[in-house]
């Protein structure tokens, strides 16, 4: 090559210039940074097809073929290969979880080598397949290297008495379906899932004896298995998890206020807690729960709420900059419904929901989301709710942007709907201007949504004449923001229905500020 000296074309290349302990580093870098074990795999493999000298050092990283002895091995002989270059690494499950299908030709050999060599692992991901009775495989081991553990066991039982499995460098426990006792000093993340039965459940001196011996919890995950209360004489002094920044909680209401009032957490501020409601009792029970939540709900940043009454995920409380771009909420405080059927009892939406609103402080809410689906039967339960609960103080004398979502996709396309474009909250009071703060409304819907809004014309009518009230009472929308699909036919937008759109909302126009954000539908552009 021109200007390249003789000594210069003979000397090796940067890369073959390293010495073997920066490309073992690189190796394991490459290797273990792909989270899917199949490309892992083939990265190791790649490696070790480069050179000779890459390949002798590939095949000598015991640790990594570790890594991937697991993968979907063709037949027993190739699983027999990897397994024999792991020498007396740990090994790992591969992620995502291996099944027994035909292009997994070792399965069977691999479950039964796990079974008998279980604390070789560094990690463990195994869903139950074959009834194995993970519990009894776990039993009192200990797991020098074990890091993490996902396993589900249709074999139920929580093994409270069992001798605990010990395993100094675990970080992850997730188990579904059973539970073992463990000593684990540096866990950060606990799940445990079973069904409701009384049998699968701890007692709440239990429970606590088990969060305070791993005071590091980053994430906390108990479904099914909460106690369903507190005997006499258990401790209820605080439990502190000061580190802890994820709290997933299913069961019984009692049983979520029971444990939510016990923690002691580092900052309220930034956890984020996910509810599943199976049921409320009576009035108290809803006042314990909301009580519980007051130091995840006042006196924070959290300045959104969103409901959705008529949906399972029926209460998020939150941080958003706007309501305009799809953005992370910070801090998000969820409740869900385990079983919607056990909410269609009139006080339970209306009277938790004025709870759960009265726990913010005055002025702290800015913004309110609330979806609907125009049905009947969802809009009454909507009209219940908002008689009391978002007419509360803290709701309507804040919040200055209000996002109204209706949900129109459990309707097929050309259905006849009726609704209202003004939140039923907003229509209250007809004397003095609920939501006096009030300047922004969004509608967010469907194609079939704003057609039905058009050829109706009702909402439209009511909708002009509530904005023009709340220019006599001196408290006018500065803007009315529309959002989701346009009108269009087939692949191409319809004129014709373009203009009867312009036409419909010129009258609004006319009052408020109409911002126009709507997107002709994906069909229409050919999207599928």
């Amino acid at each position: 090559m021109e200007g390249v000296t003789a000594a210069e074309e003979l000397s090796p290349s940067p890369v073959r210039r390293l010495d073997l302990d920066t490309l073992t580093a690189i190796f394991h870098e490459v290797v273990r940074e792909p989270e899917n074990s199949q490309e892992a795999f083939k990265r190791l493999i790649c490696l070790t097809h480069i050179c000779h000298k890459w390949r002798v050092l590939g095949l000598g990283l015991a640790e990594l073929w570790g890594d991937v002895a697991f993968v979907k091995a063709k037949n027993s002989e190739m699983f027999n290969i990897l397994l024999s270059r792991a020498q007396n690494a740990p090994l790992s499950h591969p992620y995502p979880p291996a099944y027994p299908h035909s292009t997994n030709g070792a399965f069977e050999e691999q479950i039964d080598y796990t079974l008998s060599h279980v604390e070789r692992f560094r990690r463990l991901w195994h869903t139950d397949l074959g009834g194995y009775d993970w519990a009894a495989v776990l039993l009192a081991k200990t797991f020098p290297s074990l890091e993490s553990i996902t396993l589900v066991c249709h074999r139920v039982s929580l093994n409270l008495m069992q001798a605990p499995i010990r395993a100094p460098v675990l970080c992850s426990l997730y188990l579904t379906g059973f539970f073992v006792p463990f000593e684990a000093p540096r866990l950060v993340s606990l799940r445990i899932r079973t069904q409701s039965l009384p049998v699968l459940t701890f007692d709440n001196s239990y429970l606590r004896e088990v969060l305070l011996s791993v005071p590091n919890l980053v994430e906390l995950g108990l479904d099914g298995c909460l106690p369903i209360g507190i005997q006499a004489g258990d401790a209820t002094s605080p439990i502190a998890l000061s580190r802890l920044r994820f709290i997933s909680l299913g069961g019984p209401s009692l049983s979520l206020w029971t444990l939510l009032r016990q923690l002691r957490l580092g900052n309220p501020e930034s956890v984020m807690i996910h509810l599943e409601l199976g049921g409320l009792a009576d009035d108290a029970d809803a006042e314990h729960l909301t009580n519980a939540l007051k130091p995840y709900l006042g006196g924070s940043s959290r300045n959104t709420v969103c409901i959705e009454p008529d949906g399972s995920s029926f209460f998020k409380a939150c941080r958003l900059h706007s309501l305009d771009a799809q953005q992370e909420a910070l801090g998000p405080i969820l409740l869900t419904l385990h079983d919607p059927s056990n909410f269609e009892t009139q006080w339970m939406f209306s009277d938790l929901y004025e709870r759960l609103c009265r726990q913010f402080y005055a002025g702290q809410i800015e913004h309110l989301e609330i979806t609907i689906s125009p049905k009947t039967s969802h809009y009454k339960r909507l009209s219940l709710v908002n008689a009391t609960a978002l007419l509360v103080p803290q709701l309507a004398n804040s919040v200055h942007t209000v996002l109204y979502h209706i949900d129109t996709s459990e309707f097929p396309e050309q259905a006849p709907m009726d609704f209202d474009l003004v939140p039923r909250c907003l229509q209250w009071n007809q004397e003095t201007p609920v939501y006096p703060k009030l300047e922004r409304l969004i509608l967010r819907g469907s194609e079939t949504m704003y057609a039905s809004a058009v050829t109706a014309n009702r909402a439209l009518v009511e909708l002009k004449g509530w904005l023009e009230y709340r220019i006599q009472l001196g408290k006018p929308l500065r803007t009315l923001t529309l959002q989701g699909e346009a009108y269009s036919s087939g692949l191409a937008p319809d004129p014709a229905r373009l203009a009867d759109d312009v036409a419909a909302w010129s009258p609004i126009r006319q009052i408020v500020d109409v911002v126009d954000e709507r997107k002709l539908p994906a069909h229409s552009l050919g999207v599928e």
